[in-house]
Order: structure tokens, then sequence, then C-alpha cells
């Protein structure tokens, strides 16, 4: 069992999800079914599933197309395709000066998508894997990310105390 599925290699954005849904028998799922926050190696204290995807816009794009074209465009797919989210969450990513930041970024955008537990991520995945939203989602992705260097993981969260660590 892998505990990301990032390795699952170059799919789109939504569509991987799709394929998740849609696939009789993912090989990382254990039971073949519809992949769960415990195959998946996430599970959070408040039972929420959440995925975060790492996206990089498609070459020759510039930034402020790509901001434009994800907000105005993008985004009204997973706000019409994945209503019961409780979450849907783009974050821009600025790269810092220094040492670690600069230069060629390697992602413009970490989105989340965040279910209130497993059958509401299931819901969602069940309206994804009919052909004709896949289609609509697929065409779009490809009109602005590069496919290849999508990046999807469950996150499985643990929060420090702070107020006690200062302490």
């Amino acid at each position: 069992m892998i505990r990301n599925i990032a390795r699952l290699g170059s799919l789109a954005l939504l569509s991987i999800i799709i394929n998740v849904a849609s696939t009789a028998a993912p090989a990382w799922a254990g039971d073949g079914g519809t992949p769960t926050a415990t195959t998946l190696g996430g599970g959070n204290a408040d039972g929420m599933v959440k995925l975060v995807f790492m996206l990089k816009r498609k070459p020759g794009m510039s930034r402020e197309d790509f901001l434009r074209y994800y907000e105005q465009h993008h985004a009204r797919l997973g706000e019409k395709y994945v209503p019961n989210a409780v979450r849907y969450v783009r974050r821009f990513l600025d790269p810092m000066a220094g040492p670690s930041g600069g230069g060629d970024q390697e992602y413009d955008v970490l989105t989340e998508l965040w279910f209130a537990n497993q059958g509401e991520m299931d819901k969602a995945m069940t309206l994804l894997s009919d052909p004709k939203v896949h289609a609509e989602i697929e065409a779009d992705e490809k009109v602005l990310f590069d496919r290849p260097a999508l990046r999807m993981y469950v996150i499985t969260e643990r929060d420090s105390n702070m107020a006690a660590a200062r302490n």
C-alpha cells in the first residue's frame, strides 16, 4: 500500500480522482473499491478527507494568464462538479528570495479539496466519473496545466500545541 498517490503518474487535476473512482481494482486500494482515507494513508482526527494537488501551469503560459484562467474558468468547474466539498482552496505560490526560492518555480498552485468524510468524497467521485464530466474537465486542464507535472496527495494532519511549546 502506498501512502500517497502521487506515484500514479501524470494525470490531470481532477481526472486523477475520476480515474481512481472509476477503476474497478486499483492496485493500491486493497479491497478493489474506491480508495478510503485508510487505504490512501490519510485520515484525520476530524474525519475529513483532504486532497492536495501540486500543479504547474502549461509551458508558455504567463503567470497572470494562468491565475486569471484558473479563477475565471477552471475553479468554476470544481465548484460545479464538487459542490459537496467542505473547502476548495487554491493557494497560488510565490517563490521567496534566497537560496531556497527564486529560479524556475516547480509548481504554481497548491489546490486543496476537503470532504467531511469518506462518504462525501465517494459522492464526488461518482459524479466525476461520468464520462461527460470527465471530458469537460480534461479539456479544460489541457488549456491550463502541465499535466505530467501533477502531483496529488491525501493529507494526514498533525497539530502542535504552540501555546504549550512557548512555556
